[in-house]
C-alpha cells in the first residue's frame, strides 16, 4: 500500500520541485486562546453527527493523483476530516495563482493549496493566505521533532513582512549534472565543489567536438528558463534579478550582466553550447553521451532513471564559482487561505504534509524534489537510484538564495525570458536586453503603490 501511495505522490511534489488576511474563524491569522482544541473539537462534534469536516485542497491538475494519495493517507489517520482535492489546469505557477484568484472571486474558496515560492509571496502580499506564526507557537512542542529537522534557511523562505505563511514541504535547487562517460573519454577528472568558472570552461572546451560543422559532443546545454538557467548563473556571478527586498531590478548591475553574458558567451565565444533555439534537449544529449553538463534540480534524477541511464554513469556538483559560492533555491508549501471557514482544520493537514513521520515514510521514490525534513532528504540521497553526491542537494540550503518571486513574479518572468531570448538570438545585445527588461520590471513593481 505504501509503495502504491508513494508512486502516486511523484507528480505532487514537483518544485519543487526555485515559488495574509482574515476569515470568519480568525483575524489576520491569529489563534484564539482556546483554539488549540478547536480543530479537534470541531472534528469531534462532526464525528458525533457522522459528518466529517470537509476542507478543499487545490493544486495543479496534472498532480491530482499525488494530491489524492496524500489526502487518503491523512484521512486514514483523521476520520473526522475529509480532504477534497481539486486539480486546476495550469502551465505555470502564475497561471495557477490567477485561476485560484478567479475561483475565489467567484465564491469557490479553497482552504489550503500546494503553492511554490513563485506564488506564496504574491498571495501573502495580497492578503489571500494567512500567517501561521501563532499556530507554530501553539503547537511548537508537538512539532518539535519536525521543526528541528527543517533547515532554518528553508523556514526563512516562507516569510513575508516578518511573518511565516506556511511550512515548507519540498524544495529544489539547481546543480550541474555531469556525464562520467564523456569526461572519462577525454581523461578528465570529475569536478569537485569549489571549482571555478575557468575550470568549467576548460573542461567544456576539451570535450566539445565537431564533425563536418556539427557538434558531436557539447560541453554544456541550456534553455531559456528562469529557475533552471538564468537565475543560477546570475547568482554565482554575484548578481540577481532583483535587489534583496525585491523592490527594484538589478538586471543592469555589472555582476548580473556578467552572469547572463556568460551564458551568451558559452554559445558564441567559447562554442561549448548549442543555441537555445537549436531544438536539442539537454537530457536527450546527456543520455546519448553527447553532453558533459546540464543544469537541473533533483527532478532530473527521476528523468534519468526513467530514461534508463545508469546512476553510476553520472553525478552532480555545485555550479562553478564565478564570483560567489551560492545556489538558487525554490520552496514549496501548503498555505491556508484567508477566506477559509475551516482554517484550524486546514492547519492539521498542513502539519501532516510537513511532518517528519509523513516525509520519512513517503519519500519521493524516484526523486522529484528534496524533502524539507533532513532525515527524509538523507534517506532519499541514500537510495540506489540517487547519484553518489546527492547529499549536495540538501547541503546547498546553507548557501541558498531564494529565487526572486515577488507578487509581480508572473510579469517579471515573462519579461526576462522574452528579453534574454532576444539577446540569445542576436536581436539585441545582452546589455540592451537587460536594460529593456529592467525598465518594464521596475514599472511593474511601481504599481504596488
Amino acid at each position: 500500500m505504501l509503495k502504491q501511495k508513494m508512486a502516486l505522490l511523484l507528480a505532487a511534489v514537483m518544485l519543487a520541485g526555485a515559488v495574509s488576511g482574515c476569515s470568519n474563524s480568525q483575524q489576520g491569522g491569529e489563534v484564539s486562546a482556546d483554539s488549540g482544541a478547536s480543530a479537534q473539537s470541531e472534528g469531534s462534534s462532526q464525528a458525533e453527527n457522522q459528518e466529517p469536516v470537509t476542507i478543499k485542497f487545490v493544486g495543479y491538475a496534472n498532480s491530482a493523483a499525488g494530491f489524492e494519495a496524500r489526502a487518503e493517507e491523512f484521512m486514514s489517520q483523521r476520520s473526522d476530516i475529509k480532504v477534497e482535492v481539486q486539480g486546476i489546469p495550469a502551465n505555470s505557477w502564475g497561471e495557477l495563482m490567477q485561476a485560484i484568484s478567479v475561483n475565489i472571486a467567484g465564491g469557490d474558496v479553497p482552504d489550503i493549496a500546494d503553492i511554490a515560492s513563485e506564488g506564496q509571496r504574491s498571495f501573502a502580499a495580497s492578503g489571500i493566505i494567512i500567517p501561521i506564526d501563532e499556530y507554530l507557537e501553539r503547537d511548537k512542542e508537538e512539532m518539535k521533532e519536525t521543526l528541528d529537522e527543517i533547515d532554518p534557511a528553508l523556514m526563512e523562505t516562507m516569510k513575508y513582512d516578518g511573518k511565516t505563511y506556511c511550512l515548507p514541504t519540498v524544495w529544489n535547487n539547481i546543480l550541474l549534472y555531469y556525464n562520467k562517460n564523456v569526461l572519462e573519454r577525454f581523461n578528465i577528472p570529475e569536478p569537485e565543489s569549489g571549482w571555478t568558472i575557468d575550470d568549467f570552461i576548460e573542461i567544456c572546451q576539451t570535450v566539445t567536438s565537431e564533425n563536418d560543422g556539427t557538434n558531436d559532443v557539447y560541453g554544456y546545454a541550456f534553455g531559456n528558463a528562469y529557475f533552471n538557467t538564468i537565475v543560477p548563473w546570475m547568482i554565482v556571478s554575484g548578481g540577481n534579478v532583483l535587489n534583496d527586498d525585491w523592490t527594484e531590478s538589478r538586471l543592469t548591475d555589472p555582476d548580473t550582466l556578467a552572469g547572463v553574458q556568460l551564458l551568451y558567451d558559452f554559445v558564441y565565444k567559447y562554442n561549448i553550447s548549442p543555441k537555445i533555439d537549436a531544438g536539442v534537449a539537454d537530457l536527450d544529449l546527456f543520455v546519448q553521451d553527447k553532453l558533459a553538463f546540464m543544469s537541473a534540480g533533483m527532478w532530473q534524477v527521476n528523468a534519468l532513471k526513467n530514461a534508463n541511464f545508469p546512476v553510476d554513469d553520472y553525478d552532480v556538483v555545485d555550479l562553478p564559482i564565478v564570483k560567489e559560492d551560492k545556489a538558487v533555491i525554490g520552496v514549496g508549501g501548503a498555505p491556508i487561505f484567508a477566506a477559509s471557514e475551516h482554517q484550524d482544520v486546514a492547519w492539521e493537514f498542513a502539519k501532516f504534509l510537513s511532518s517528519k513521520d509523513f516525509q520519512d515514510t513517503f519519500i519521493v521514490e524516484d526523486g522529484w524534489s528534496i524533502p524539507a525534513v533532513k532525515s527524509a532528504a538523507d534517506t532519499l540521497a541514500a537510495k540506489d537510484f540517487a547519484p553518489a553526491h546527492a547529499d549536495l542537494f540538501y547541503a546547498s540550503a546553507q548557501k541558498g538564495v531564494m529565487v526572486p518571486a515577488p507578487q509581480e513574479y508572473g510579469a517579471i518572468e515573462s519579461v526576462l525570458l522574452r528579453e534574454f531570448g532576444a539577446a540569445m538570438a542576436n536581436m539585441k545585445t545582452m546589455e540592451e536586453a537587460m536594460a529593456a527588461a529592467e525598465e518594464e520590471i521596475n514599472a511593474e513593481i511601481a504599481k504596488r503603490g
